[in-house]
């Protein structure tokens, strides 16, 4: 049960929900929240970069039957 409260106050960190019903207590936890919140936010940026230029790759890729 408490891991799914980790990854419960996780994903409120991650999309910003807020913590109507959980709480960070303390400044250790603060910190941590803040680290999350911050490279969360990059890791999933730059996730869906490397997604969108895979998928611009395949779409310029030139066809092979177009070669003749």
């Amino acid at each position: 049960m408490q891991r799914f409260f980790f990854d419960y106050f996780s994903m409120l960190t991650l999309t910003t929900g807020g913590y109507s019903d959980i709480a960070p207590a303390g400044w250790p936890v603060y910190s941590l929240v803040l680290f999350e919140s911050v490279f969360g936010q990059f890791y999933i940026a730059v996730v869906v970069a490397q997604i969108v230029s895979l998928r611009l790759a395949q779409a310029i890729k030139p066809d092979p039957s177009d070669a003749q």
